[in-house]
């Protein structure tokens, strides 16, 4: 079966939505003391699935990925940053480490909520610039994504400045932060 664009835009469009939905759904289900491991492994299951689908419609579906990840909600921005951490596609790459540079509110909670969870290896030189950077909340979210996945020390000087930044919530953020890093 030959594949139209139109075509392609209905499935990236079913994907897309379905992938947001679960995105939505996650927060809730880890705060949740009915929620069993069990079940927020399966919802992380199709999670993985709705990305699959995504990536397998090609780069031609980057761009509408790269426009939702710097717009909220937060569930869209989590969804779009992390079906653009499975394309291995320089302009994928750009456009999430430009969301990061520019994020705030909902976006940075999103970019927090999905880098963790996605594969960053590719990125990591990039977020590794980011530590240096002026801007503080960009500095907290790659400093979190490094963390999470344990390639970031207890002793860089971006947590010294994260948890002494006259900002609360970067302080706050710094601390998180130090405490993801800690942990082995």
């Amino acid at each position: 079966m030959q594949r139209t664009d139109e075509h392609v835009s209905w499935m990236a469009e079913r994907f897309f939505s379905g992938l947001v939905d679960h995105w939505e759904q996650r927060p809730g289900m880890l705060r949740s003391a009915e929620a069993y491991s069990l079940e927020l492994r399966s919802l992380d299951a199709r999670i993985h699935s709705y990305t699959d689908g995504l990536v397998q419609l090609g780069a031609a579906i980057v761009p509408r990925l790269v426009a939702a990840c710097s717009i909220p909600p937060r569930a869209q921005v989590a969804a779009s940053a992390f079906a653009l951490l499975h394309f291995d596609l320089p302009p994928a790459q750009q456009a999430l480490i430009a969301s990061i540079e520019t994020a705030e509110g909902e976006v940075a909670d999103g970019l927090v909520d999905a880098l963790p969870l996605g594969p960053i290896q590719r990125l990591e030189p990039l977020m590794s610039r980011l530590l240096d950077s002026d801007r503080p909340l960009s500095v907290a979210i790659a400093a979190h994504a490094l963390a999470s996945h344990h390639l970031l020390a207890t002793d860089h000087p971006c947590l010294t400045r994260l948890i002494r930044a006259d900002e609360p919530d970067i302080r706050r953020r710094g601390w998180q932060i130090y405490v993801l890093a800690s942990m082995p």
